[in-house]
């Protein structure tokens, strides 16, 4: 049987193979399913009746609770930051910035995010949702 050394590892074709599969079927959306304790099937089946603007909404809150650690932003708390991300809109929909607030908001605390590197990892792991929300 032939192999294909990478790293130093031996791997046949069908191991190489399966890696590929499992890589392509990976969702980063998983990660945020398993921290809220649901699957993707039962939140669909939760979600089945609400708006698809509603379901992007939620959505995107559990993946700020996910990254938060399920620590909610304090508004009544000056001391801590709170960031926000900005985005332009249309066809071609990208991030713009992201801001920083002290104890004032023109967002929801759910959509608040404790630390401004959470923020802009959040929009590049799940742009797609982000744009969702935002379009649907």
């Amino acid at each position: 049987m032939k192999t294909i050394n990478i790293n130093g590892k031996d791997f046949t074709l069908e191991e190489l193979s399966n890696l590929v599969e499992s890589a392509k079927k990976e969702n980063p959306m998983d990660k945020v399913f398993k921290f809220h304790s649901i699957t993707e099937e039962q939140f669909n089946i939760d979600y089945a009746k609400v708006s698809e603007f509603a379901k992007a909404i939620e959505i995107e809150r559990m993946i700020t609770n996910f990254y938060n650690k399920g620590k909610d932003v304090d508004f009544n708390n000056p001391k801590q930051s709170k960031y926000y991300l900005y985005f332009i809109l249309g066809k071609d929909f990208r991030l713009d910035y992201c801001n920083f607030y002290i104890s004032y908001s023109c967002v929801p605390t759910r959509l608040c995010f404790l630390r401004r590197e959470d923020a802009l990892e959040a929009f590049k792991t799940y742009p797609k949702q982000y744009k969702d929300s935002r379009n649907k």
